[in-house]
């Protein structure tokens, strides 16, 4: 049986779903217990490619915001390109290319004698950001290519026997995804016979539907086990030279195609269109999908494929990849992430520091972003960067994969002059539109700070020492808790807390003894109600032996709003000293 050839490439609309396949949820649960053991390597997810922004296709999908899923890859990926070989030297394909096989004379030649199989092959795994070329649609996947040749130069058809054979060994090889770019109007046993095989060793067979501007039925994607892909133009519509007919599956972009062309060019996107290109393009996400969920048979994924995609004016289902992609995924929305900081300050000598993620819901896995050149992941919650130094801000970015959500923590470096121990590493708190209730004392954590308005969060400027850093988590509201950790450049850290109170009746009072002075301070804020008379008493004791050594009443007469009363007494050495509020004088009622 003869077999026609037509060519395309996809463009993806992004559309969000929410379908979770039961196929994947023992994989997700796995991710959900795993630790951050291993940080990636840097990696641009926007590649360097020469001709990646003039990829029309890889555009208007999104790709960067695709090949974020590479992070949740289970398992390396093969894919045989049955077609007319390929240029197994061209430099986006070098590194991207198995040891193929010839099946019109049992041998290892591949080369590609039409440029066909090769402009297949670059748009499904064209190398990501090698500077060079395009980028296939699996980008940083990893993802191989198997050539398998049944086709010669010069020749535009081949017997269906002898894409069974091809798709027999590809079935031996161990393949994931297999693309067939060729098809014809008869249907052959032998053929069907093998793809079924293919489907049951769980292979996902792409094929597609033709380039004859006809109704006709073309083979093998007529097959129910195969997905038989159309093309369609930038606005979605249908391609005019696409074959529409009761097989057909979906539409993916299939036109004004750049992709990889022999020896070592790129095809003239005016010139380089049709379904096959729209085929091999729907067999780069099938091989995203297989890479981040093994266990999904292809019925699975044509069903996913199907039912996330889009439909345009004429009712014809469009590919939707990062909808397919995300419900392969299984993630769960709504998924939200915030940083343990907003700001990092970065002192003289100090060139390291840790960011925690806090993931509500699914997924569990964070992507991270350093001052948006490099991206790293990992399935835990806690990035660290080092060189901080090395520019004078800067921000670290924490991203869940697929989703447009994201929190970033900004980070400063700058010299100081300070002190140099961790004890003092936070030494002094200043506040706006608030207070703090107690004296800052740089080895107490937890405090009190009233804010002056109910709707307006006090602004909280922390001093530190040298070589001393310092995370700050704003809070969102009055009530939440500000947070401020301080570490060292040994690792040592501390972390403080602020509770935002609104504003209230408040008294508090605090006692210090410093070079045999002791200093009792009395602070208050008055909202309504303000009482005529506070009564403040100043004991001085020795503790060993509970003898009162000094006893001073003090009567502070307050106004509405803050304000603060000092009283100082010289002390003898080793003196304890304590202060009490009455709010009732005569019968010793505390406040």
């Amino acid at each position: 049986m003869l077999l026609k050839f037509s060519l395309t490439l996809l463009f993806i609309f992004i559309y969000i779903s929410t379908s979770t396949p039961l196929a994947c949820k023992n994989r997700i649960l796995e991710l959900h217990t795993a630790k951050c053991s291993a940080v990636r390597q840097p990696l641009s997810l926007t590649p360097n490619d020469q001709h990646f922004k003039l990829q029309k296709n890889l555009q208007i999908a999104n790709a960067a915001r695709l090949w974020e899923g590479v992070f949740m890859q289970q398992k390396p990926i093969r894919v045989a390109v049955i077609d007319s070989g390929i240029a197994p030297g061209h430099y986006d394909l070098k590194n991207r290319v198995l040891a193929g096989y010839n099946v019109l004379d049992k041998s290892s030649n591949v080369q590609d004698g039409t440029g066909h199989g090769t402009k297949v092959s670059g748009i499904i795994a064209a190398e990501h950001n090698n500077s060079l070329g395009i980028s296939g649609v699996a980008g940083p996947f990893d993802v191989k290519i198997l050539p398998i040749k049944v086709i010669d130069e010069g020749m535009q058809t081949t017997l269906a026997e002898n894409i069974a054979a091809a798709v027999n060994y590809a079935i031996l090889q161990g393949v994931d995804v297999i693309n067939i770019s060729y098809g014809g109007l008869q249907y052959s046993s032998t053929e069907h016979n093998a793809i079924k095989n293919a489907v049951a060793n769980g292979i996902v067979v792409v094929a597609p539907s033709g380039n004859d501007y006809s109704h006709n039925t073309y083979y093998p994607a007529a097959y129910d086990e195969v997905i038989s892909v159309g093309s369609h133009e930038e606005d979605f519509s249908i391609s005019s030279f696409t074959s529409v007919n009761p097989g057909l599956d979906i539409l993916a972009p299939g036109f004004a195609i750049r992709t990889t062309e022999p020896p070592d060019g790129i095809s003239n996107p005016n010139s380089t269109f049709g379904s096959s290109f729209a085929a091999a393009f729907v067999s780069g996400i099938c091989s995203i999908i297989k890479a981040i969920c093994p266990s999904l048979s292809p019925s699975q994924i044509k069903e996913i494929l199907k039912s996330t995609a889009i439909t345009n004016s004429t009712r014809h289902l469009c590919v939707d990849s990062l909808s397919a992609i995300k419900s392969a995924a299984n993630i769960s929305y709504p998924a939200e992430i915030e940083l343990e900081y907003d700001n990092m300050r970065l002192s003289a000598g100090y060139e390291k520091f840790s960011i925690k993620a806090i993931v509500s819901g699914n997924p569990d896995h964070v992507i991270w972003h350093k001052n948006s050149d490099y991206v790293y992941a990992c399935s835990g919650e806690e990035f660290s960067f080092s060189g901080a130094t090395l520019k004078e801000s800067g921000f670290v970015r924490g991203k869940l994969p697929f989703l447009e959500n994201s929190d970033q923590c900004s980070y400063t470096y700058f010299p100081s002059n300070l002190v140099t121990s961790l004890d003092n590493g936070l030494w002094r708190v200043d506040v706006e539109n608030g207070f703090l209730l107690e004296n800052f004392d740089p080895n107490h954590t937890s405090y009190t700070i009233i804010s002056h308005f109910a709707d307006e969060i006090p602004q909280i400027r922390p001093r530190i020492g040298r070589d001393i850093t310092f995370g700050e988590k704003y809070p969102k509201q009055v009530g939440d808790t500000y947070k401020i950790t301080v570490m060292d450049s040994q690792g040592n850290r501390r972390t403080y807390f602020f509770e935002i109170k609104p504003p209230q009746n408040t008294v508090s009072t605090t006692a210090t003894v410093q070079n045999n002075t002791a200093d009792f301070i009395l602070n208050y804020y008055f909202k309504e109600n303000v009482p005529t008379i506070l009564h403040m008493i100043c004991a001085v004791y020795e503790p060993n032996q509970d003898t009162l050594i000094k006893l001073k009443y003090v009567s502070v007469f307050p106004a509405e709003g803050t304000g603060t009363y000092k009283e100082s007494l010289e002390v003898p050495p080793n003196a304890k000293v304590k202060a009490i509020i009455l709010k009732d004088i005569e019968n010793l009622v505390p406040y």
